[in-house]
């Protein structure tokens, strides 16, 4: 899950500063976080706000990625297939 003030989504960047980070360009940005473990999206999203700034001033950006743990008895999380066809259960060591 994932929770955020609008200073994400209407934070002014790119190459002439002049265009809001947007939903679309979070949607996009959360569909390459699919696996990742909470804390590494957000780390991620703020990665990818941070170039997206490029240093310009900005409103304040609040964000918070909450994670469930796995219910007892369930099978493994499955990913979906990645770039060589193979899927990962996300278990650790597991490709």
């Amino acid at each position: 899950m994932l929770l955020y003030s609008d200073g994400l989504t209407e934070a002014w960047g790119g190459v002439s500063g002049r265009e809001m980070y947007g939903d679309e360009r979070l949607a996009d940005a959360l569909a390459g976080c699919v696996g990742m473990q909470a804390p590494s999206v957000a780390e991620r999203l703020e990665l990818l706000t941070t170039e997206w700034l490029a240093g310009r001033p900005h409103d304040d950006i609040s964000l918070l990625t909450l994670q469930a743990p796995p219910r007892r008895g369930s099978p493994p999380h499955h990913r979906p297939e990645g770039p060589g066809g193979s899927a990962s259960t996300g278990e650790p060591g597991s490709p």
